[in-house]
Formats: structure tokens, C-alpha cells, sequence
């Protein structure tokens, strides 16, 4: 399997939402907090992207607009085009105004169990070692 990768930064997303499903603009509008909805947008620009490019598709914000990314039951993100499950498994990762997509194929119509994780490495304590 390949797995490929995109990240983006803040700095990238549009000021807009025009580029966001109705569906996707609803769940938008439920967020309180400003860094919750700017990590989400982050989230979801650099998945639509990521998908645009690994299926060929337009990536300008009208045809974004047709490409959702929902929450399975498990929480993790589905890609759909058109209204249609996307031919490819997503993960999605963010922190500190970057964000990170990796995407594969999906194979005859079946989800592959795919994950990504932005970290800082830094020095740990022991006792955070030993749990």
C-alpha cells in the first residue's frame, strides 16, 4: 500500500467558507471556541486537498465544496465526492496551525486502517516514560 501525505498551514486556508459543503458548514457554526473552528477549517482544507489531489479533481473552492469530509460512528474521517464514499481512507492530524492529511487507497470499496499524528519531540520526564 502507498500511502501519501499533505500539510498545510493556517496561513493557507481562505478567510471564506465558501469551499465548504452545507453539511460541513452546519457542523462549522456548532463550534464556541475561534482555535476549535480554525483547527477544524485547517482540518478539513488540507483533507480536501489531499483528496482532490489523489483523486484528480478541481481544487478550487466551489469544487471543494463537493467534497465532504464526515465523521464514521468511530469518529474518524470519511472522504465522500459528490455525495458518494471517496475511493480512499483518510487520517487527519493538527497542531500548533498545521495540519496534516495521509491518504491511500481504499480497496474493492473497503476503508484501510490508516493513521497520522503531528507531535513535537521533546525530552520526557521518566515517570511520562514508564506510563
Amino acid at each position: 500500500m502507498q500511502v501519501y501525505w499533505l500539510e498545510q498551514k493556517t496561513e493557507n486556508v481562505p478567510p471564506m467558507d465558501d469551499w465548504l459543503s452545507a453539511g460541513e458548514t452546519v457542523s462549522l457554526n456548532g463550534f464556541r471556541f475561534a482555535k476549535r473552528r480554525a483547527d477544524w477549517r485547517l482540518g478539513r482544507w488540507t483533507a480536501k486537498h489531499a483528496v482532490a489531489s489523489f483523486l484528480n479533481l478541481p481544487a478550487y473552492p466551489q469544487a471543494l465544496a463537493n467534497v465532504e469530509i464526515r465523521p464514521a460512528p468511530s469518529g474518524a474521517p470519511e472522504a465522500f465526492v459528490a455525495n458518494a464514499p471517496a475511493p480512499a481512507s483518510i487520517s487527519l492530524s493538527h497542531r500548533d496551525g498545521t495540519a496534516l492529511c495521509a491518504i491511500a487507497s481504499s480497496r474493492a470499496g473497503l476503508k484501510v486502517d490508516l493513521g497520522c499524528d503531528l507531535e513535537i519531540v521533546e525530552p520526557r520526564s521518566e515517570a511520562f516514560v514508564g506510563d
